[in-house]
């Protein structure tokens, strides 16, 4: 499975912050692939999986926003019944915690792209 690179901004949880981070990523051409956002009380995360990581990361930069870089693996599962099921339990199967998960835009129609944060990403990057 392949490994990608998540970029995790943390911002205020308030109005505002989440087209802040997508408007810096959209002006330096960076196309948003997947997203995951959420807030625990007065701080907020937003997860981006992009096209290009390293043009991203000076967009970031250049806004003034704060952001960790992460390895996550990101997977086309069957778009089926069960898809998950199979993938999560492969994972389990070689003791692999998912920590997060979320789902992404496909390329092809077929398959639905789903991005995992995982206790052993080199170990999970292996799962068939």
């Amino acid at each position: 499975m392949p490994k990608v690179k998540e970029l995790q901004v943390s911002c205020p949880n308030r109005p505002g912050t989440l087209a802040q981070a997508a408007r810096a990523l959209a002006d330096a051409k960076v196309n948003i692939l997947g997203f995951q956002v959420g807030s625990l009380g007065s701080e907020g995360r937003a997860h981006f999986i992009v096209d290009d990581p390293g043009k991203a990361k000076k967009a970031l930069d250049a806004a003034g926003l704060f952001y960790t870089e992460h390895d996550v693996l990101h997977a086309e599962l069957p778009h089926r019944p069960g898809g998950l099921a199979s993938f999560a339990g492969k994972l389990a199967a070689k003791d692999i915690n998912i920590d997060y998960g979320y789902t992404t835009a496909s390329r092809k129609g077929k398959f639905a792209g789903v991005v995992v944060g995982v206790s052993q990403i080199d170990k999970a990057a292996r799962v068939r």
